[in-house]
């Protein structure tokens, strides 16, 4: 049976660092040094190791039941060591005819048990989700936390995790509240490339987006709530309540996370993101608060043409709200931008992306005397997603015929 060895944690003052032994069959998977390190804006020596342990194995162990191997360490933390199997569980529930081995064998298993002096903290991005959760958790002045975990090793820089802290501690300070920032290669030390080869052929999905960033995340978190004593960690759910969706951030995995003496709610879940957006519109304007969100994904800045962008400032105008207030900009007629783009693009949206296009199209509907851009909702509301997906489709492949056939042919002749 493959295995992987949690050999050492290291602190130096700020830092922690992990060295793994991984079996022959497994390294391939990894980075050739095999470590991880994780960066906080405070010292961790004084920190247990059996807590320090929390953040690797939040990344190792989903992989060891994906894989079916033995994780071996020395000591863990009481409260996450007795969490491991409800994940799991929560796992097996999505991956009904998938079967979930592996397990973890600790030398020592303690209690870090402490009294909270501090209410929350809230994994905060600067989104749509992030941001809802914030303005219902306000009044406990959460810390937020931000995590980078693209990094390759230590000495990395990275433009779009400064432009994080920037904003996010602006953000921070016009609302009264602490932020940390923490800096890590989770992202990359198991190599995302070789995992997807296995889980996009048996699990049509990814390591990412499956498996990985929440049980990150909230590793990371766990060494926050340690050092600040705080009772509960706060993610904003991804995704609405009868959405089925195979997302590792899903309360039934979120939910169950705990170490040391914090708990984890997933919140927000019977909100839709529309009636997020709803929420962020309503309480700029019922308070005057500045919101700008940050919805573009590893980019410094929103860049205002992608659909993730397109699709939030839509949700706004569908709330009566103006996209230039909420850390958007867009020059010229929007709705003609709108409609160059999904002519282009809309081939790509699933159906999940749909189901959230139809929400704010009904809400346009619904609102519509309080628009203030009824051009774009009169535009969106005669829009039928499936039949422009189809003929967009249509054009696409009729233009690009013989590239396709080609590329295609490419393939069968690679594979023999």
């Amino acid at each position: 049976m493959e295995s992987i060895w949690i050999k050492k944690i290291n602190t130096d003052r700020n830092c922690v660092i992990y060295r793994l032994d991984v079996s022959k069959g497994l390294m391939h998977y990894f980075s050739p040094n095999c470590e991880m390190f994780a960066e906080f804006g405070f010292d961790v020596s004084n920190i247990p190791k059996s807590l320090l342990a929390v953040p690797i194995l939040s990344n190792v162990m989903q992989f060891a039941w994906l894989f079916d191997c033995l994780v071996w360490i020395e000591e863990v933390d009481k409260q996450f060591y007795e969490c491991l199997p409800k994940i799991k569980q929560g796992f097996q529930e999505m991956y009904r005819n998938y079967s979930f081995g592996g397990s973890l064998i600790a030398a020592k298993v303690i209690d870090n048990h402490y009294r909270a002096e501090k209410e929350s903290a809230l994994l905060f991005t600067g989104g749509v989700d992030a941001t809802t959760t914030f303005l219902r958790i306000r009044d406990t002045h959460p810390i937020l936390i931000d995590t980078f975990g693209w990094c390759n090793d230590k000495n990395d820089e990275s433009s779009v995790f400064n432009a994080d802290i920037s904003a996010i501690g602006r953000f921070a300070g016009e609302n009264h509240v602490q932020a940390e920032y923490i800096k890590s290669n989770f992202a990359t030390f198991i190599k995302p490339e070789k995992v997807n080869k296995v889980l996009n052929r048996k699990l049509h999905n990814s390591w990412w987006f499956g498996f990985q960033h929440s049980l990150a995340f909230l590793g990371m978190a766990s060494i926050v709530a340690y050092y600040y004593h705080i009772k509960t960690i706060y993610i904003g759910s991804s995704y609405t309540f009868g959405q089925a969706v195979n997302c590792v951030s899903d309360p039934r995995i979120d939910r169950e996370f705990k170490a040391a003496s914090c708990n984890v709610v997933h919140d927000a879940y019977e909100l839709s993101r529309q009636e997020k957006i709803g929420t962020i519109v309503k309480a700029r304007k019922d308070f005057n608060l500045p919101i700008n969100l940050r919805v573009c994904s590893f980019k410094e800045e929103n860049c205002n043409h992608c659909e993730k962008c397109f699709r939030t400032m839509t949700g706004i105008i569908a709330e009566g709200g103006n996209v230039n207030d909420f850390g958007f900009h867009v020059e010229g007629d929007f709705c003609e931008a709108l409609a160059a783009f999904l002519r282009d693009n809309v081939k790509e949206l699933d159906k999940d992306h749909i189901v959230f296009w139809n929400d704010i199209i009904a809400r346009m509907s619904q609102n519509y005397n309080e628009l203030l851009d009824k051009e774009t909702a009169d535009y969106l509301l005669s829009f039928n997603f499936e039949k422009e997906k189809r003929e967009c489709l249509w054009r696409y492949y009729r233009q690009n015929f013989f590239s396709i056939v080609k590329r295609k042919l490419k393939g069968i002749i690679r594979r023999g």
